[in-house]
């Protein structure tokens, strides 16, 4: 019969175990998985095996899927690339934990405000003219100030 184990990149041996307390009277290898796999016709191996199902199984296990080939995560990348994220990390994701790259995007992103909109002295005044505002020896912040009292008012 085959079993499959979770571990697959290394050599996986069961061992069964008497002990007295913290005394190992002794020890015995059942199996060796090599790549995740184990032929076994010993019944008692096979029963061994069996009270472990979510160790071993006589299905191969699924494939985990990798974050980075879902939806979610080609979004998440295509976010840090356009933060630059990708750039502090070498120009590749290829080590990065998913949650890594969403606290670096939720960092990011908190840092990087859109940049408000530049508006010139002259617009400034031809607009507090319009509103009857006087501007002889006035700043810019002053008079946007007003304007926007001016502009709550009217509403």
């Amino acid at each position: 019969m085959r079993f499959y184990s979770k571990i697959t990149r290394k050599p996986n041996s069961v061992i069964k175990q008497i002990k007295e307390g913290d005394k190992i009277l002794s020890q015995k290898r059942l199996c060796v998985f090599v790549d995740g796999v184990c032929d076994t016709d010993d019944p008692k191996v096979i029963e061994e095996l069996k009270k472990h199902p979510d160790k071993f199984s006589d299905k191969p296990f699924p494939k985990k899927l990798d974050w980075k080939a879902t939806e979610e995560g080609q979004q998440l990348m295509e976010k840090g690339k356009e933060l630059g994220i990708d750039m502090e990390l070498g120009n590749n994701y290829k080590n990065i934990r998913k949650e890594y790259l969403e606290k670096l995007i939720r960092e990011k992103g908190e840092t990087v405000k859109p940049k408000a909109k530049l508006v010139k002295y002259q617009e400034v005044v031809s607009k507090a003219k319009e509103l009857g505002i006087d501007t002889y020896h006035r700043k810019k912040d002053e008079l946007l100030k007003e304007i926007r009292e001016k502009e709550v008012i009217k509403s």
